[in-house]
């Protein structure tokens, strides 16, 4: 049941507003949501697999735009445009560039010289931070949505992610080669079925015993 559902219906959310969480606190603090609307959505969000960002934009309470903006405020940092972004030089770090999209996360130079990192996906936050050295921890955290924070790192990583897509398996172990001894594994499979036919027919108590073990 969505939010219009639970509205038409009457329902109050009975949690208490001090379990609401930090960001839908700020969007009702910031005027984006109402009390209500919040709580309305923190219960569908208790009973479906996606994060309360998504039941948001989803349910049209808000925008992308406004939830970037109360994280941007709860980081007590600012949300970037594409075009800072792009402007922003990509720290030279030992991650896996994988790692990074995963978490939409990417180390940068901020405009006064001092390490960032953009986040595109603040509510994992924590997991993607325990991959980085202990002083990019506690860098500052910049804010973006999270498509153009993965877009940057494609961008900047495009040369080892090409490489990384055109590693391959060795032929013994990819399914590529599957296809390839079709008839093969066909004709070993009429074999072994005329056998087992052969044995049941001239002895079957035999045959009976083994496959009942």
């Amino acid at each position: 049941m969505g939010i219009s559902e639970l509205r038409q219906a009457g329902y109050v959310d009975e949690a208490k507003p001090e379990k609401a969480g930090a960001l839908d606190r700020e969007l009702v603090k910031g005027g984006a949501l109402s009390a209500r609307d919040a709580g309305l959505a923190r219960h569908v969000q208790r009973h479906c697999d996606a994060s309360l960002e998504r039941v948001l934009i989803a349910e049209g309470l808000v925008d992308e735009e406004e939830i970037l903006e109360a994280h941007a405020r709860l980081l007590r940092s600012r949300r970037l445009r594409q075009e800072e972004l792009v402007s922003l030089p990509a720290l030279e770090l030992d991650i896996e560039p994988h790692t990074l999209l995963n978490y939409a996360i990417l180390p940068v130079t901020d405009r006064d010289g001092e390490p960032a990192l953009v986040c595109g996906e603040v509510r994992n936050l924590s997991d993607a931070l325990a991959h980085f050295p202990n002083d990019l921890r506690r860098a500052r955290l910049l804010v973006a949505p999270r498509g153009e924070v993965l877009r940057r790192i494609t961008a900047v990583y495009r040369k080892p992610l090409a490489k990384a897509a055109a590693t391959r398996v060795p032929a013994s172990e990819s399914c590529r080669v599957w296809s390839a001894y079709k008839q093969r594994r066909i004709g070993f499979l009429l074999s072994l079925i005329t056998l087992i036919c052969a044995a049941a027919i001239h002895a079957p108590h035999l045959t009976l015993s083994l496959f009942m073990g």
